[in-house]
Protein backbone atom coordinates (compact mmCIF):
# COMPACT_ATOMS: atom_id res chain seq x y z
CA UNK A 1 0.00 0.00 0.00
CA UNK A 2 1.13 3.90 -0.33
CA UNK A 3 1.74 4.35 3.50
CA UNK A 4 -0.83 7.54 3.39
CA UNK A 5 -3.11 7.29 6.59
CA UNK A 6 -5.84 9.94 5.00
CA UNK A 7 -8.22 9.82 1.95
CA UNK A 8 -7.60 13.13 0.81
CA UNK A 9 -6.58 14.00 -2.58
CA UNK A 10 -4.56 11.70 -4.66
CA UNK A 11 -1.80 9.46 -4.52
CA UNK A 12 1.32 11.15 -5.40
CA UNK A 13 3.28 9.23 -7.77
CA UNK A 14 6.91 9.92 -8.04
CA UNK A 15 8.20 8.93 -11.65
CA UNK A 16 11.95 7.97 -11.42
CA UNK A 17 13.72 8.11 -15.03
CA UNK A 18 16.30 5.34 -13.56
CA UNK A 19 18.54 3.08 -15.74
CA UNK A 20 19.61 1.41 -13.17
CA UNK A 21 19.03 -0.07 -9.95
CA UNK A 22 21.71 2.16 -8.15
CA UNK A 23 20.01 5.32 -9.98
CA UNK A 24 16.42 4.34 -8.97
CA UNK A 25 17.31 4.34 -5.38
CA UNK A 26 18.95 7.35 -5.73
CA UNK A 27 15.68 8.99 -6.93
CA UNK A 28 14.27 7.00 -4.12
CA UNK A 29 15.87 8.90 -1.41
CA UNK A 30 15.53 12.20 -3.12
CA UNK A 31 12.12 11.48 -2.96
CA UNK A 32 10.22 13.69 -0.37
CA UNK A 33 7.97 11.77 2.03
CA UNK A 34 5.03 13.12 0.56
CA UNK A 35 5.46 10.87 -2.17
CA UNK A 36 3.50 7.85 -1.79
CA UNK A 37 4.62 5.99 -4.54
CA UNK A 38 7.57 5.59 -6.97
CA UNK A 39 6.96 4.10 -9.93
CA UNK A 40 10.15 2.19 -11.54
CA UNK A 41 9.84 2.09 -15.36
CA UNK A 42 12.00 -1.11 -15.61
CA UNK A 43 11.10 -0.51 -19.22
CA UNK A 44 14.05 1.82 -19.65
CA UNK A 45 16.75 -0.65 -17.69
CA UNK A 46 19.20 -1.74 -20.27
CA UNK A 47 18.52 -5.72 -19.05
CA UNK A 48 15.60 -5.48 -17.59
CA UNK A 49 15.15 -9.39 -17.50
CA UNK A 50 18.65 -9.25 -15.54
CA UNK A 51 17.49 -6.87 -12.68
CA UNK A 52 17.12 -8.64 -9.35
CA UNK A 53 14.10 -7.36 -8.99
CA UNK A 54 13.89 -8.17 -4.54
CA UNK A 55 17.13 -6.32 -4.44
CA UNK A 56 15.47 -3.18 -6.57
CA UNK A 57 12.13 -3.37 -3.67
CA UNK A 58 14.68 -3.51 -0.93
CA UNK A 59 16.64 -0.27 -2.40
CA UNK A 60 13.81 1.77 -3.31
CA UNK A 61 12.80 1.20 0.62
CA UNK A 62 8.96 2.54 -0.11
CA UNK A 63 5.76 1.55 -1.49
CA UNK A 64 6.13 1.43 -5.52
CA UNK A 65 4.80 1.06 -9.10
CA UNK A 66 6.21 -1.42 -11.84
CA UNK A 67 6.02 -0.37 -15.16
CA UNK A 68 6.97 -2.15 -18.64
CA UNK A 69 5.84 -0.66 -21.86
CA UNK A 70 6.43 -1.54 -24.96
CA UNK A 71 7.59 0.90 -28.08
CA UNK A 72 4.20 0.68 -28.98
CA UNK A 73 2.87 2.02 -25.75
CA UNK A 74 4.69 4.84 -25.38
CA UNK A 75 7.87 2.61 -23.54
CA UNK A 76 11.01 1.11 -24.56
CA UNK A 77 10.60 -2.54 -24.29
CA UNK A 78 10.96 -5.01 -26.89
CA UNK A 79 9.83 -7.89 -25.55
CA UNK A 80 6.63 -10.14 -26.49
CA UNK A 81 3.56 -10.89 -24.56
CA UNK A 82 5.44 -14.17 -22.57
CA UNK A 83 8.29 -12.04 -21.71
CA UNK A 84 6.63 -8.79 -20.26
CA UNK A 85 4.04 -11.52 -18.51
CA UNK A 86 6.72 -12.96 -16.90
CA UNK A 87 8.43 -9.65 -15.73
CA UNK A 88 5.17 -8.39 -14.01
CA UNK A 89 4.81 -11.35 -12.11
CA UNK A 90 7.98 -11.30 -10.82
CA UNK A 91 7.39 -7.81 -9.76
CA UNK A 92 4.58 -9.47 -8.15
CA UNK A 93 6.25 -11.69 -6.41
CA UNK A 94 9.05 -9.58 -5.68
CA UNK A 95 6.65 -7.31 -3.60
CA UNK A 96 6.14 -4.19 -5.89
CA UNK A 97 3.05 -2.57 -3.66
CA UNK A 98 1.58 -1.87 -7.71
CA UNK A 99 1.76 -3.05 -11.14
CA UNK A 100 0.82 -1.24 -14.24
CA UNK A 101 -0.51 -3.29 -16.69
CA UNK A 102 -1.58 -2.42 -19.86
CA UNK A 103 -5.33 -3.92 -21.42
CA UNK A 104 -3.54 -7.01 -23.05
CA UNK A 105 -1.32 -8.41 -20.34
CA UNK A 106 -4.14 -7.31 -17.86
CA UNK A 107 -6.21 -9.57 -19.60
CA UNK A 108 -3.54 -12.39 -19.43
CA UNK A 109 -2.47 -12.13 -15.89
CA UNK A 110 -4.56 -12.95 -13.05
CA UNK A 111 -4.14 -11.13 -10.03
CA UNK A 112 -1.33 -12.02 -7.10
CA UNK A 113 -0.85 -9.58 -4.35
CA UNK A 114 0.33 -6.15 -5.92
CA UNK A 115 -2.69 -3.96 -6.60
CA UNK A 116 -3.43 -3.40 -10.64
CA UNK A 117 -3.47 -0.02 -12.49
CA UNK A 118 -4.97 -0.95 -15.53
CA UNK A 119 -3.98 1.39 -18.70
CA UNK A 120 -4.05 2.53 -21.87
CA UNK A 121 -1.73 4.87 -23.82
CA UNK A 122 -2.79 6.20 -27.25
CA UNK A 123 -1.17 9.01 -30.12
CA UNK A 124 -4.78 11.13 -29.30
CA UNK A 125 -6.95 12.41 -27.10
CA UNK A 126 -9.36 13.27 -29.38
CA UNK A 127 -10.01 9.01 -29.59
CA UNK A 128 -13.30 8.24 -27.56
CA UNK A 129 -12.05 8.51 -23.82
CA UNK A 130 -14.99 7.33 -22.04
CA UNK A 131 -15.03 4.22 -24.58
CA UNK A 132 -11.29 3.61 -23.57
CA UNK A 133 -12.36 3.81 -19.95
CA UNK A 134 -15.36 0.91 -20.11
CA UNK A 135 -13.06 -1.33 -22.09
CA UNK A 136 -10.63 -1.40 -19.17
CA UNK A 137 -13.39 -1.61 -16.62
CA UNK A 138 -13.65 -5.74 -16.64
CA UNK A 139 -9.71 -6.40 -16.34
CA UNK A 140 -9.71 -6.56 -12.56
CA UNK A 141 -8.25 -3.12 -11.63
CA UNK A 142 -8.09 -1.31 -8.47
CA UNK A 143 -7.20 1.94 -10.62
CA UNK A 144 -7.96 2.78 -14.51
CA UNK A 145 -5.39 4.89 -16.33
CA UNK A 146 -6.05 6.07 -19.97
CA UNK A 147 -3.25 8.76 -21.29
CA UNK A 148 -2.84 10.35 -24.77
CA UNK A 149 -1.63 12.96 -26.85
CA UNK A 150 -3.48 15.88 -26.97
CA UNK A 151 -3.36 18.03 -29.42
CA UNK A 152 -4.70 21.12 -27.85
CA UNK A 153 -6.17 22.49 -24.22
CA UNK A 154 -9.45 22.15 -25.16
CA UNK A 155 -8.91 18.72 -26.26
CA UNK A 156 -6.87 18.00 -23.31
CA UNK A 157 -10.03 19.06 -21.18
CA UNK A 158 -12.58 17.21 -23.02
CA UNK A 159 -10.58 14.09 -22.93
CA UNK A 160 -10.02 14.26 -19.04
CA UNK A 161 -13.51 14.84 -18.40
CA UNK A 162 -15.28 12.16 -20.75
CA UNK A 163 -12.36 9.36 -18.58
CA UNK A 164 -13.09 10.79 -15.32
CA UNK A 165 -16.60 11.07 -15.64
CA UNK A 166 -17.39 7.38 -17.59
CA UNK A 167 -14.99 6.20 -14.35
CA UNK A 168 -17.43 7.89 -11.55
CA UNK A 169 -20.14 6.39 -13.47
CA UNK A 170 -18.86 3.03 -13.14
CA UNK A 171 -17.42 3.30 -9.52
CA UNK A 172 -13.84 2.86 -10.31
CA UNK A 173 -11.44 5.34 -10.17
CA UNK A 174 -9.80 7.01 -13.52
CA UNK A 175 -6.48 8.84 -13.94
CA UNK A 176 -7.08 10.63 -17.26
CA UNK A 177 -3.45 12.35 -18.78
CA UNK A 178 -3.38 14.35 -21.89
CA UNK A 179 -0.24 14.23 -22.48
CA UNK A 180 2.20 17.41 -24.21
CA UNK A 181 2.13 21.13 -23.53
CA UNK A 182 -1.70 21.53 -24.16
CA UNK A 183 -2.25 19.17 -21.20
CA UNK A 184 0.12 20.31 -18.91
CA UNK A 185 -2.54 22.40 -17.35
CA UNK A 186 -4.64 19.92 -16.15
CA UNK A 187 -1.86 17.75 -14.36
CA UNK A 188 -1.59 19.88 -11.14
CA UNK A 189 -5.90 19.39 -10.94
CA UNK A 190 -5.78 15.51 -10.61
CA UNK A 191 -7.68 15.92 -7.60
CA UNK A 192 -9.98 17.95 -8.53
CA UNK A 193 -11.60 15.62 -11.08
CA UNK A 194 -11.16 12.98 -8.96
CA UNK A 195 -8.32 11.16 -10.01
CA UNK A 196 -7.00 8.64 -7.74
CA UNK A 197 -2.89 9.02 -9.02
CA UNK A 198 -0.98 12.32 -9.56
CA UNK A 199 2.34 11.73 -11.79
CA UNK A 200 5.09 13.79 -11.27
CA UNK A 201 8.73 13.24 -12.11
CA UNK A 202 11.10 13.03 -9.59
CA UNK A 203 14.11 15.17 -11.61
CA UNK A 204 12.98 17.19 -13.87
CA UNK A 205 15.78 16.32 -16.15
CA UNK A 206 14.15 12.72 -16.67
CA UNK A 207 10.54 13.04 -17.32
CA UNK A 208 9.10 9.96 -17.94
CA UNK A 209 6.09 11.57 -19.84
CA UNK A 210 5.54 14.82 -22.03
CA UNK A 211 4.13 17.92 -20.27
CA UNK A 212 5.05 16.30 -16.83
CA UNK A 213 5.16 18.52 -13.85
CA UNK A 214 8.03 18.24 -11.32
CA UNK A 215 7.35 16.64 -8.16
CA UNK A 216 8.65 19.71 -6.23
CA UNK A 217 6.11 21.55 -8.46
CA UNK A 218 3.02 19.21 -7.63
CA UNK A 219 3.96 19.92 -3.92
CA UNK A 220 5.49 23.46 -3.47
CA UNK A 221 3.70 25.52 -6.19
CA UNK A 222 0.22 23.76 -6.88
CA UNK A 223 0.15 21.96 -3.70
CA UNK A 224 -1.40 19.72 -5.61
CA UNK A 225 -2.36 16.89 -3.14
CA UNK A 226 -4.86 19.47 -1.82
CA UNK A 227 -6.64 20.31 -4.73
CA UNK A 228 -10.36 18.79 -4.54
CA UNK A 229 -13.42 18.82 -6.50
CA UNK A 230 -14.40 22.17 -5.16
CA UNK A 231 -10.95 24.42 -5.32
CA UNK A 232 -11.42 27.07 -7.40
CA UNK A 233 -9.53 26.94 -10.36
CA UNK A 234 -7.20 29.40 -12.16
CA UNK A 235 -4.91 30.31 -14.76
CA UNK A 236 -2.11 31.98 -17.00
CA UNK A 237 -3.27 31.76 -20.61
CA UNK A 238 -0.73 32.59 -24.02
CA UNK A 239 0.89 31.04 -26.76
CA UNK A 240 3.42 29.35 -24.27
CA UNK A 241 3.74 29.60 -20.44
CA UNK A 242 4.99 26.82 -19.07
CA UNK A 243 8.26 28.62 -17.32
CA UNK A 244 5.86 31.59 -15.93
CA UNK A 245 6.51 33.11 -12.61
CA UNK A 246 2.74 33.43 -12.90
CA UNK A 247 1.58 30.12 -10.73
CA UNK A 248 3.86 30.85 -7.87
CA UNK A 249 2.97 33.95 -7.02
CA UNK A 250 -0.84 33.30 -6.87
CA UNK A 251 -0.50 29.78 -5.45
CA UNK A 252 1.79 32.04 -2.79
CA UNK A 253 -1.47 34.21 -2.19
CA UNK A 254 -3.62 31.18 -1.74
CA UNK A 255 -1.73 29.36 0.24
CA UNK A 256 -1.02 32.31 3.00
CA UNK A 257 -4.70 33.24 2.77
CA UNK A 258 -5.94 29.88 3.35
CA UNK A 259 -7.96 29.91 0.49
CA UNK A 260 -8.96 27.00 -1.36
CA UNK A 261 -8.03 27.61 -4.67
CA UNK A 262 -5.41 26.82 -7.39
CA UNK A 263 -3.44 28.41 -10.22
CA UNK A 264 -2.03 26.74 -13.72
CA UNK A 265 -0.66 27.53 -16.62
CA UNK A 266 -2.64 26.97 -19.85
CA UNK A 267 -0.48 27.05 -23.44
CA UNK A 268 -2.91 27.45 -25.67
CA UNK A 269 -2.13 27.97 -29.72
CA UNK A 270 -5.47 29.97 -29.93
CA UNK A 271 -7.77 31.99 -27.97
CA UNK A 272 -11.05 29.64 -28.92
CA UNK A 273 -9.00 27.74 -27.10
CA UNK A 274 -9.26 29.48 -23.81
CA UNK A 275 -12.60 30.39 -24.21
CA UNK A 276 -13.46 27.13 -24.11
CA UNK A 277 -11.56 25.83 -21.98
CA UNK A 278 -12.57 28.93 -19.63
CA UNK A 279 -15.89 28.34 -19.55
CA UNK A 280 -16.27 24.21 -19.63
CA UNK A 281 -13.71 23.50 -16.83
CA UNK A 282 -14.74 25.98 -15.60
CA UNK A 283 -12.07 28.82 -14.25
CA UNK A 284 -12.86 31.37 -11.60
CA UNK A 285 -10.27 33.89 -13.19
CA UNK A 286 -7.75 33.98 -15.98
CA UNK A 287 -4.10 36.12 -16.66
CA UNK A 288 -3.92 36.70 -20.30
CA UNK A 289 -0.41 37.11 -21.85
CA UNK A 290 1.06 37.24 -25.54
CA UNK A 291 -0.22 36.89 -28.05
CA UNK A 292 -4.49 37.17 -26.54
CA UNK A 293 -4.97 40.51 -25.07
CA UNK A 294 -6.74 42.03 -27.15
CA UNK A 295 -8.96 38.73 -27.79
CA UNK A 296 -9.47 38.79 -24.39
CA UNK A 297 -10.86 42.40 -24.22
CA UNK A 298 -13.17 40.97 -27.39
CA UNK A 299 -14.50 37.75 -25.47
CA UNK A 300 -15.62 39.73 -21.95
CA UNK A 301 -18.89 40.75 -21.10
CA UNK A 302 -17.53 44.10 -19.22
CA UNK A 303 -14.56 45.76 -19.16
CA UNK A 304 -12.85 48.22 -16.61
CA UNK A 305 -11.41 51.97 -17.53
CA UNK A 306 -8.17 51.09 -18.05
CA UNK A 307 -8.71 47.33 -20.25
CA UNK A 308 -11.16 49.49 -22.37
CA UNK A 309 -8.51 52.87 -22.14
CA UNK A 310 -6.01 50.70 -23.57
CA UNK A 311 -7.80 48.04 -25.81
CA UNK A 312 -6.54 45.07 -23.97
CA UNK A 313 -7.06 42.84 -21.14
CA UNK A 314 -4.64 40.76 -19.30
CA UNK A 315 -7.44 39.65 -16.58
CA UNK A 316 -10.75 37.99 -16.97
CA UNK A 317 -12.48 37.41 -13.68
CA UNK A 318 -15.74 34.83 -14.35
CA UNK A 319 -19.24 36.77 -13.09
CA UNK A 320 -21.27 33.73 -13.50
CA UNK A 321 -22.86 32.16 -16.65
CA UNK A 322 -20.17 31.74 -18.53
CA UNK A 323 -19.42 35.62 -18.79
CA UNK A 324 -16.31 37.01 -17.52
CA UNK A 325 -15.45 40.72 -16.15
CA UNK A 326 -11.97 42.35 -18.21
CA UNK A 327 -9.24 44.23 -16.48
CA UNK A 328 -6.26 45.43 -17.54
CA UNK A 329 -3.23 45.54 -14.21
CA UNK A 330 -1.15 45.65 -16.70
CA UNK A 331 -1.54 49.55 -16.83
CA UNK A 332 -1.22 50.39 -13.48
CA UNK A 333 1.24 47.96 -12.88
CA UNK A 334 4.16 50.07 -15.48
CA UNK A 335 2.80 53.24 -13.56
CA UNK A 336 3.80 51.66 -10.25
CA UNK A 337 7.46 50.62 -12.17
CA UNK A 338 8.01 53.83 -12.68
CA UNK A 339 6.67 55.84 -9.90
CA UNK A 340 9.51 53.37 -7.76
CA UNK A 341 12.08 53.97 -10.27
CA UNK A 342 12.11 58.16 -10.17
CA UNK A 343 11.55 57.84 -6.56
CA UNK A 344 13.99 55.30 -5.81
CA UNK A 345 16.18 54.48 -8.83
CA UNK A 346 18.85 52.62 -6.95
CA UNK A 347 16.18 50.28 -5.35
CA UNK A 348 14.87 49.59 -9.08
CA UNK A 349 18.48 48.63 -9.95
CA UNK A 350 18.81 46.46 -7.10
CA UNK A 351 16.33 44.13 -8.35
CA UNK A 352 17.18 44.12 -11.52
CA UNK A 353 21.00 42.83 -10.23
CA UNK A 354 18.71 40.56 -8.68
CA UNK A 355 20.71 42.07 -4.98
CA UNK A 356 17.69 42.16 -3.43
CA UNK A 357 13.70 41.69 -4.28
CA UNK A 358 12.37 44.24 -0.92
CA UNK A 359 11.59 46.97 -3.15
CA UNK A 360 9.08 44.84 -4.57
CA UNK A 361 6.84 45.57 -1.48
CA UNK A 362 6.65 49.27 -1.73
CA UNK A 363 5.35 49.34 -4.94
CA UNK A 364 2.06 51.02 -4.98
CA UNK A 365 -0.44 49.78 -7.84
CA UNK A 366 -2.93 52.38 -7.00
CA UNK A 367 0.20 55.24 -8.36
CA UNK A 368 -0.79 57.52 -5.97
CA UNK A 369 2.91 58.82 -6.45
CA UNK A 370 3.32 62.30 -7.80
CA UNK A 371 4.44 61.99 -11.15
CA UNK A 372 7.85 63.66 -12.35
CA UNK A 373 7.05 65.40 -15.10
CA UNK A 374 10.47 67.06 -15.41
CA UNK A 375 12.10 63.66 -15.84
CA UNK A 376 9.69 61.85 -17.88
CA UNK A 377 7.57 64.10 -20.73
CA UNK A 378 8.24 62.01 -23.65
CA UNK A 379 8.29 58.20 -24.05
CA UNK A 380 9.04 56.02 -26.60
CA UNK A 381 7.50 52.60 -26.59
CA UNK A 382 8.54 49.80 -29.06
CA UNK A 383 5.93 47.37 -29.86
CA UNK A 384 2.47 46.72 -30.85
CA UNK A 385 0.93 43.83 -28.55
CA UNK A 386 -0.79 44.16 -25.46
CA UNK A 387 1.53 45.18 -23.44
CA UNK A 388 2.60 47.89 -25.61
CA UNK A 389 -0.60 49.22 -26.18
CA UNK A 390 -0.83 49.11 -22.25
CA UNK A 391 2.27 50.85 -21.59
CA UNK A 392 1.18 53.65 -23.88
CA UNK A 393 -2.38 54.16 -22.65
CA UNK A 394 -0.83 54.30 -19.72
CA UNK A 395 1.47 57.04 -19.75
CA UNK A 396 -0.86 58.99 -22.07
CA UNK A 397 -2.98 59.34 -19.16
CA UNK A 398 -0.18 61.01 -17.25
CA UNK A 399 0.45 63.68 -19.65
CA UNK A 400 3.47 62.05 -21.35
CA UNK A 401 4.02 62.45 -24.71
CA UNK A 402 3.92 59.15 -26.63
CA UNK A 403 5.67 57.73 -29.37
CA UNK A 404 5.26 54.19 -30.89
CA UNK A 405 7.17 52.58 -33.22
CA UNK A 406 7.78 49.02 -33.83
CA UNK A 407 8.97 46.01 -36.91
CA UNK A 408 5.85 46.56 -38.35
CA UNK A 409 4.29 50.23 -39.30
CA UNK A 410 1.33 48.79 -40.42
CA UNK A 411 1.01 47.22 -36.81
CA UNK A 412 1.82 50.50 -35.62
CA UNK A 413 -0.36 53.05 -37.14
CA UNK A 414 -3.26 50.65 -36.30
CA UNK A 415 -2.16 50.73 -32.13
CA UNK A 416 -1.82 54.52 -32.24
CA UNK A 417 -5.48 54.84 -34.00
CA UNK A 418 -6.95 52.34 -31.64
CA UNK A 419 -4.98 54.55 -28.68
CA UNK A 420 -6.56 57.83 -29.94
CA UNK A 421 -5.32 61.23 -29.48
CA UNK A 422 -1.73 62.25 -27.26
CA UNK A 423 -0.13 59.06 -29.31
CA UNK A 424 2.43 59.48 -32.45
CA UNK A 425 3.37 56.54 -34.60
CA UNK A 426 7.14 57.10 -36.15
CA UNK A 427 9.74 54.51 -38.25
CA UNK A 428 12.56 53.06 -36.02
CA UNK A 429 14.65 55.15 -38.16
CA UNK A 430 13.03 58.72 -36.88
CA UNK A 431 12.81 57.51 -33.71
CA UNK A 432 16.66 57.44 -32.90
CA UNK A 433 16.69 61.05 -33.93
CA UNK A 434 13.52 62.43 -31.60
CA UNK A 435 14.79 62.64 -27.72
CA UNK A 436 12.68 60.52 -25.19
CA UNK A 437 13.00 60.85 -22.01
CA UNK A 438 11.99 56.95 -21.20
CA UNK A 439 12.19 53.96 -23.73
CA UNK A 440 10.10 51.28 -22.99
CA UNK A 441 10.73 47.33 -24.62
CA UNK A 442 7.75 46.10 -24.99
CA UNK A 443 8.43 42.83 -27.14
CA UNK A 444 10.61 39.56 -26.03
CA UNK A 445 14.33 39.07 -26.76
CA UNK A 446 14.30 36.71 -30.11
CA UNK A 447 17.55 34.38 -30.40
CA UNK A 448 19.91 35.26 -32.36
CA UNK A 449 18.60 38.76 -32.96
CA UNK A 450 19.89 42.53 -32.44
CA UNK A 451 18.56 44.42 -29.86
CA UNK A 452 15.18 45.97 -31.24
CA UNK A 453 15.92 49.09 -29.42
CA UNK A 454 19.31 50.26 -29.05
CA UNK A 455 19.53 52.60 -25.78
CA UNK A 456 22.97 53.45 -27.42
CA UNK A 457 21.16 55.34 -30.21
CA UNK A 458 19.21 57.76 -28.08
CA UNK A 459 21.52 59.54 -25.47
CA UNK A 460 22.63 58.56 -22.29
CA UNK A 461 19.71 60.59 -20.21
CA UNK A 462 16.83 59.68 -18.44
CA UNK A 463 14.96 55.87 -18.27
CA UNK A 464 14.84 52.84 -19.85
CA UNK A 465 12.22 49.98 -19.20
CA UNK A 466 12.19 46.26 -20.04
CA UNK A 467 8.90 44.72 -19.77
CA UNK A 468 10.78 40.90 -20.03
CA UNK A 469 11.39 40.14 -16.61
CA UNK A 470 13.53 36.69 -16.64
CA UNK A 471 16.26 37.19 -17.03
CA UNK A 472 16.04 39.88 -14.34
CA UNK A 473 19.12 42.28 -16.01
CA UNK A 474 18.42 41.44 -19.92
CA UNK A 475 20.61 42.50 -22.57
CA UNK A 476 18.58 45.68 -23.19
CA UNK A 477 18.61 47.08 -20.14
CA UNK A 478 22.48 46.65 -20.13
CA UNK A 479 22.96 48.64 -23.29
CA UNK A 480 20.88 50.78 -21.34
CA UNK A 481 22.60 50.91 -18.16
CA UNK A 482 26.21 51.35 -19.82
CA UNK A 483 24.73 54.32 -22.08
CA UNK A 484 24.05 56.51 -19.08
CA UNK A 485 20.26 55.45 -18.64
CA UNK A 486 18.58 54.56 -15.13
CA UNK A 487 16.87 51.50 -15.37
CA UNK A 488 13.33 49.99 -15.13
CA UNK A 489 13.89 46.31 -14.70
CA UNK A 490 10.26 43.97 -15.83
CA UNK A 491 9.82 41.86 -12.83
CA UNK A 492 8.50 45.54 -10.92
CA UNK A 493 5.60 45.78 -13.34
CA UNK A 494 5.24 41.66 -13.56
CA UNK A 495 5.02 41.74 -9.56
CA UNK A 496 2.29 44.80 -9.20
CA UNK A 497 0.04 43.09 -11.74
CA UNK A 498 0.34 40.17 -10.28
CA UNK A 499 -0.64 41.84 -7.17
CA UNK A 500 -3.33 43.54 -8.75
CA UNK A 501 -4.75 40.76 -10.64
CA UNK A 502 -4.67 38.36 -6.99
CA UNK A 503 -6.10 40.84 -5.24
CA UNK A 504 -8.98 41.03 -7.88
CA UNK A 505 -9.51 37.72 -7.74
CA UNK A 506 -10.00 37.39 -4.45
CA UNK A 507 -11.12 40.56 -3.26
CA UNK A 508 -8.89 41.64 -0.70
CA UNK A 509 -6.85 44.67 -0.52
CA UNK A 510 -3.79 44.65 -2.89
CA UNK A 511 -1.00 45.73 0.32
CA UNK A 512 -2.84 42.50 1.79
CA UNK A 513 -1.81 40.24 -0.53
CA UNK A 514 1.46 41.57 -2.10
CA UNK A 515 3.84 40.27 0.57
CA UNK A 516 2.46 36.93 -0.80
CA UNK A 517 3.49 37.47 -4.26
CA UNK A 518 6.78 38.95 -3.68
CA UNK A 519 7.14 35.85 -1.80
CA UNK A 520 6.30 33.66 -4.38
CA UNK A 521 8.39 35.48 -7.07
CA UNK A 522 11.30 34.90 -5.06
CA UNK A 523 10.80 31.41 -4.78
CA UNK A 524 10.88 31.27 -7.91
CA UNK A 525 13.64 32.99 -8.69
CA UNK A 526 15.59 31.12 -6.53
CA UNK A 527 14.72 27.94 -8.07
CA UNK A 528 15.90 29.32 -11.20
CA UNK A 529 18.71 31.70 -10.67
CA UNK A 530 20.08 31.70 -14.24
CA UNK A 531 16.49 32.74 -15.23
CA UNK A 532 17.37 31.46 -18.13
CA UNK A 533 13.58 31.88 -19.89
CA UNK A 534 12.21 34.94 -21.67
CA UNK A 535 8.62 36.14 -20.20
CA UNK A 536 6.30 38.93 -19.70
CA UNK A 537 3.61 37.94 -17.87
Amino acid sequence: MSGRTDAAGPLLVGCSGARDLESAARDARAAPTEVDLLEVRLDRFANPETVELAALVRAIGRPAVCTLRTSAQGGEFAGDLPARRRLLERADAAGFAWIDLESDLAAALPRGRARRIVSWHGPSAGDDAAERVRALLGLDADAVKVAADAQDPAEALRFVQKATSAGRAASVPVAAIAMGEAGRYLRPLAGYFGMPLLYAAIHPARKTAAGQITVDEALEVFRARRVGPRTQVFAVAGRSVAASLSPRAHNSVYQAEGRDSVYTALSAGSFDQVAEVARALPLAGLSVTAPFKAEALTFAASAGEEARAAGVANTLLAVGEGRFHAECTDAPGFLAALDLALARPAAALEVQLGRSLAPLLELDGTCAAPHRGREVRTALVYGTGGAARAVASALNTRGVRVRVTGRSQEKTTALVLALGQGIEAVSPARAAALRSDLLVKAVPDLPGNDLPLDPFDFGGEGYAADLVYSPLDTSFLLAARRAGRKTIPGLLMFCEQAVLQAARFLDLPPARVRPAVAAGIARGLSRSPAARSNHRC
